[in-house]
C-alpha cells in the first residue's frame, strides 16, 4: 500500500476531474468498473478500481491510496485504503517548507 499526499493547489477540484476522467472509456470497456464515490471520508472521495486506488481530500491535500493485493476482494481493499486515507486526513498539513 502506498499513500501519496500531494499539496499542489485546487485539491478538491482535481479530485472531481481525476473522478470525471476515470468514468469516460477511450476505445474499449472500463476493466473494474466506473468510478464509486465515497461519502464519509474527507471533502470528497471516490475509489478506481482499475487502478485499486482511493482519492479523497481535505480541500487542501490530494490523498491518493493505491493497494496492490492480488486475489483480495474489493471490499477489503477499500476498507485497508479507507483506514490510511482517514489517519492522513487526521494528521495535520505541513507547508513542506
Amino acid at each position: 500500500m502506498t499513500a501519496n499526499i500531494d499539496m499542489a493547489p485546487q485539491a478538491y477540484a482535481r479530485l472531481e476531474r481525476t473522478m470525471v476522467e476515470a468514468g469516460q472509456v477511450f476505445g474499449g470497456p472500463l476493466q473494474g468498473g466506473p468510478p464509486q464515490r465515497i461519502t464519509g471520508l474527507g471533502v470528497d472521495a471516490g475509489w478506481l478500481p482499475t487502478n485499486d486506488r482511493l482519492i479523497t481530500t481535505d480541500g487542501v491535500r490530494l490523498i491518493a491510496v493505491d493497494i496492490a493485493w492480488p486475489g483480495e476482494r474489493r471490499s477489503l481493499k477499500q476498507t485497508a485504503a479507507k483506514a490510511v486515507a482517514r489517519a492522513t486526513l487526521a494528521a495535520q498539513p505541513t507547508s513542506g517548507r
